[in-house]
């Protein structure tokens, strides 16, 4: 009998266990839900996320237009219209841009972009800002802003290239309690340089358009292989005077001119502001002389200068060029 009751109590507990689903209860399936589809769901206007714009576009016509006045040989007014002219070169249309945009992630994370109508002006720029106790205080990939701060006899210059462009790289600061320490990894493109030397001087080069004009800085003699050079500047207290009491003053050739005699050419390091007079001698032979300037001018065609008309330079024959 008390066989049975045992039996009967096991069936009892065993039947609240199956209702209950004690010990037959199924393990959650993983695969009933999906995962998220992005790390962090954030949107513009957040807290956490912040957008900043700045900047300004113009847009703009202009207009350049020249006329140019001169004379031909037998003094008759010519007019060049749409003469080009240092400064009016026509500009139909032109249009600048730029525009600077900042997004910053947790106060931590950001991207910086400016934005130009010049393409290579553009400039991009990543990085991670760290807070004051951090290991990792900033990281910065880019093209624009990639430097390192300086340290006694070690210099990396600006973060500009050497053709004026911002240099691309990436540059990260580590600081602990006692120490701070700076990894940078910058690619800085290099030009070639040359110093050009002529009698115990430097050449200075320098490109100038052709629309720019450098009026009264260099000058051809009309003779080369000069033997004897002497240059005047007009000067209110100068110890020479000319044949209407003008006072000049002698030009040191070493300091204000670069001279070379065997081609007969001269450049002033600055434009004269007064006149300026040469004299000198090929071979004891005084410019001005017959001998002297063979074909060393054009006569003029239409009020231009035409080398199939040379003219043998001296003070009797430079009217005709004027």
């Amino acid at each position: 009998m008390s066989r049975r009751i045992a039996a009967c109590l096991a069936c009892v507990f065993l039947l609240l266990g199956l209702s209950h689903g004690f010990g037959l209860e199924m393990p959650p399936n993983p695969f009933e839900e999906e995962a998220p589809e992005t790390l962090l769901d954030l949107q513009v206007g957040d807290a956490d996320v912040s957008l900043f714009a700045t900047g300004d576009w113009s847009t703009g016509v202009g207009l350049g237009l020249g006329y140019a006045f001169a004379r031909d040989a037998t003094g008759n007014r010519i007019v060049y219209p749409n003469h080009p002219f240092p400064g009016l070169a026509p500009v139909p249309f032109f249009n600048r841009v730029g525009i600077t945009i900042s997004l910053w992630v947790l106060e931590r994370y950001f991207l910086e972009a400016e934005v130009s109508d010049e393409l290579a002006q553009s400039t991009l720029l990543l990085g991670y800002a760290g807070a004051p106790d951090d290991f990792v205080q900033s990281v910065l990939i880019g093209n624009a802003g990639i430097d390192m701060g300086a340290y006694p006899y070690l210099g990396f210059g600006d973060d500009t290239g050497a053709v004026g462009q911002d240099a691309a790289g990436a540059v990260a600061l580590f600081a602990t309690e006692r120490s701070e320490h700076e990894v940078m990894l910058r690619f800085s493109a290099s030009e070639g340089e040359s110093l050009t030397y002529t009698m115990g001087g430097v050449v200075s080069e320098s490109a100038v358009d052709v629309a720019e004009y450098q009026r009264g800085r260099h000058f051809v003699l009309p003779d080369g292989s000069i033997t004897s050079l002497v240059i005047y500047q007009e000067a209110g207290d100068g110890p020479y005077t000319d044949g209407v009491g003008r006072h000049y003053r002698t030009v040191d050739l070493n300091s204000e001119v670069v001279v070379s005699l065997a081609d007969g050419t001269l450049a002033f390091h600055e434009a004269p502001d007064s006149r300026v007079a040469v004299y000198y001698e090929v071979n004891g032979t005084s410019v001005g002389d017959d001998t002297l300037g063979t074909a060393a001018f054009f006569g003029l065609t239409g009020g231009i200068p035409d080398e199939a008309d040379p003219i043998d330079f001296s003070f009797t024959t430079i009217g005709d060029l004027l």
